[in-house]
Order: C-alpha cells, then sequence, then structure tokens
C-alpha cells in the first residue's frame, strides 16, 4: 500500500532538484530530476523553489510519482459582503 506525504522543494542544483519531507530533512533531502517534478506535477521550473508537492510513496520505499499539493480550499464570501471589523462599539 502506498503512503502521500508531503514535500517541500527546496532548491535546485542543475538538472536535480532537493525536496524535504517529514523523513527527510534539509540536511539529506530527497534527490530527484527537475524534469520529473515538472512532468508529474505542472509546476514551471521557474517556480519550483519552495513549492509543496505530494510523494507518493511505494511499498518499497522508493518514491512511485509526484503530484502538486493544494492548498486548504477557501471559504467562500457573498457578493457585497463587507470585512467585519466589530470593535463591540457603537458607531
Amino acid at each position: 500500500m502506498s503512503e502521500r506525504i508531503r514535500a517541500r522543494v527546496l532548491l535546485l542544483i542543475g538538472d536535480e532538484a532537493q525536496l524535504t519531507t517529514e523523513h527527510r530533512g534539509a540536511e539529506g533531502p530527497e534527490r530527484v530530476p527537475v524534469g520529473r517534478l515538472v512532468a508529474k506535477t505542472g509546476i514551471p521550473r521557474a517556480r519550483l523553489v519552495g513549492a509543496d508537492v505530494v510523494a507518493v510513496i511505494g511499498d518499497a520505499g522508493e518514491v512511485e510519482r509526484f503530484e502538486r499539493a493544494f492548498a486548504e480550499p477557501l471559504q467562500p464570501r457573498h457578493l457585497g459582503e463587507a470585512q467585519r471589523t466589530d470593535t463591540g462599539a457603537d458607531p
């Protein structure tokens, strides 16, 4: 069974990207080809540094693939709704 973990692109060195995860810190990052990240996530090379991705880890402990990590969905605001700054005082 595969495991999905968050990863962050720490830096790019030539055609290699270095990623940190909960299992691998900045002192021993995962190294993967930049082209593989771009192809799998759709994130352009120029925007990879600092990008959050999802690494899918297979049963053997190897990275099977990468996916783009999406932020938590934003709560919709109603059109025309003013941002409240309730101070508790009457106007």
